[in-house]
């Protein structure tokens, strides 16, 4: 049986990303940069204490879920300092999401590649260069926030470029399906940070040419 190509550029690409994110994962067992502020936040979360940040909560709540569902203890209040040892099951439970999106993240845009460009070896080179970006890597291994920002980003620009391929009617509810995916999306992605909010212009950007394409008025009132 022949294996598609797509099929084949997707496994090589979540393979890499698994080992490109968790390898040699949770070293150092330690506090590491802002995981100072973001580790303190989640850990507020346990203790009942109150906290303020200048970013929406939703990051830290979906990473203080899985904490919570893996049963760490996050009563120790070691995120004072940078360099602070923590225990590393509890540090995994908080460190496993921001690494398991990131190799998620990968395939986002290879699939949003794909429907922007048509062309599989276009995509492949955008996840390839995704997955191998340095930043990304080091961001996607700590308790921090941006990839969550990322992904949710890319999934709202995906289903709004996939509900204008073709007309309303013809489809009008697997295109309401698409057009509530990419608001939710959209509302996840700047209910992480703030600068999230960035993608709303993309989002209309997209719309406007869209518009353009289309010249249909209806459509584009009916998804405002």
């Amino acid at each position: 049986m022949k294996i598609k190509t797509g099929l084949i550029i997707i496994l090589i690409l979540f393979g890499l990303a698994l080992l490109t994110r968790f390898f040699y994962f949770n070293f150092p067992a330690e506090v590491v940069f802002d995981e100072v502020h973001f580790g303190s936040f989640i850990r507020s979360y346990f203790t009942h204490e109150n906290y303020f940040d200048i970013h929406p909560p939703l990051g830290k709540l979906i990473i203080a879920g899985f904490a919570k569902i893996s049963r760490a203890n996050l009563s120790e209040d070691g995120f004072k300092n940078i360099g602070h040892e923590y225990n590393k099951n509890d540090l995994f439970a908080m460190r496993f999401l921001p690494a398991l999106m990131s190799v998620l993240f990968v395939l986002i845009i290879y699939f949003f590649a794909l429907k922007l460009t048509g062309a599989k070896t276009a995509a492949f080179v955008a996840a390839f260069m995704v997955l191998f970006d340095n930043a990304l890597i080091v961001h996607s291994r700590f308790v921090l926030l941006d990839i969550f920002l990322l992904s949710f980003g890319f999934l709202a620009f995906y289903f709004l470029l996939i509900q204008g391929e073709k007309s309303f009617d013809k489809l009008r509810t697997r295109k309401w399906l698409q057009i509530v995916l990419a608001g939710l999306f959209l509302g996840m992605c700047f209910s992480i940070k703030w600068t999230g909010l960035s993608a709303v212009l993309l989002c209309g950007l997209i719309m406007l040419y869209q518009l353009y394409q289309n010249k249909n008025w209806k459509e584009f009132l009916i998804k405002q």
